[in-house]
């Protein structure tokens, strides 16, 4: 008899447990808090340390909250997912040479909102896209990492509201694949280009582009002749930079509105090698300084 309840009793606590594992893997909100461990379920009493360790516990589609200010460490992305640190201070620092921050790897669609990311002059990148549904980074900035503040490599349609990307040695936004990229009130500063657009599309509004050392809104790679993306530019500036805007290679577009290109080192702009650059029609672009090329002809307002 006692041996019987005994083994009935353990399996009914086996089962528990492995209903109590399901629960946490599955939960569709978690938290992160200076003060938690990643020995937690990651609710909000027990918080989770790091996002790698909540991600872990959270169901695809689910949202991982940042409880108080702090930081908590690279992550690798690879479900649909939601951070959201809203009103605090979060933060991740990669100084580790050849790592990222954030790597994003999902055909999921990944909301980030409110995160610090900082390379300390070491890390890789502060947001790399391997692939994505969609992501969305909303008020997200990444500075002096050693390649770029953003890249986006695989096939994604990524969304850049309230970014600022500065002080990275190659770029802050550097876009690869064949991807819609829409970025709105963001700055791109201290660079090697404030934005590098080799293959996409992409629309910049609202935003700016300051004292990189080439270029400050750049469509394509001039050692590839092939690369070359587009370049939507809407109501943005480009100052300080060696040259403002530049469409380096023949499969470079560049099409500006409501833009101003001003006191940039060399050139305000630079149309090489078959590259395109059109303003509107009548014009609404301030342009001041020498240029290389032709603005082109200009795109009809309707």
């Amino acid at each position: 008899m006692f041996n019987r309840f005994a083994a009935t009793f353990l399996s009914c606590a086996a089962l528990a447990l492995c209903f109590t594992a399901a629960a946490q893997a599955e939960a569709t909100r978690t938290f992160v808090a200076t003060t938690g461990s990643d020995s937690n379920n990651c609710s909000a009493t027990a918080p989770c340390r790091s996002f790698q360790a909540a991600i872990a516990l959270t169901a695809p589609g689910g949202e991982i909250i940042v409880l108080n200010s702090g930081g908590y460490g690279p992550v690798v992305i690879n479900q649909a997912i939601t951070i959201s640190a809203v009103g605090i201070a979060a933060s991740i620092t990669q100084a580790t040479m050849s790592q990222n921050a954030i790597t994003v790897s999902t055909t999921g669609d990944v909301y980030i909102t409110g995160l610090s990311l900082h390379g300390g002059g070491m890390g890789c990148d502060g947001v790399i896209v391997n692939q994505a549904g969609f992501l969305s980074l909303v008020n997200v900035t990444a500075d002096d990492f050693m390649h770029n503040g953003v890249e986006v490599i695989g096939t994604a349609n990524v969304s850049i509201e309230g970014g600022s990307f500065n002080k990275n040695v190659l770029n802050g936004l550097w876009v690869e694949g064949t991807q819609n990229v829409y970025v709105h009130n963001s700055t791109f500063n201290f660079n090697n280009n404030g934005v590098l657009n080799t293959s996409g599309f992409v629309t910049i509004a609202d935003s700016s582009a300051n004292y990189n050392s080439a270029g400050g809104f750049v469509a394509g790679y001039a050692p590839t002749p092939s690369s070359g993306g587009t370049l939507e530019l809407i109501r943005d500036q480009a100052s300080f930079n060696n040259a403002g805007v530049i469409a380096p290679t023949a499969t470079s577009v560049v099409r500006m509105s409501y833009s101003v290109l001003t006191k940039n080192t060399s050139d305000a702009f630079q149309a090489l090698s078959g590259g395109t650059i059109t303003g509107t029609n009548p014009g609404t672009n301030v342009i001041e300084g020498a240029t290389i090329g032709s603005l082109g002809a200009a795109s009809g307002l309707q």
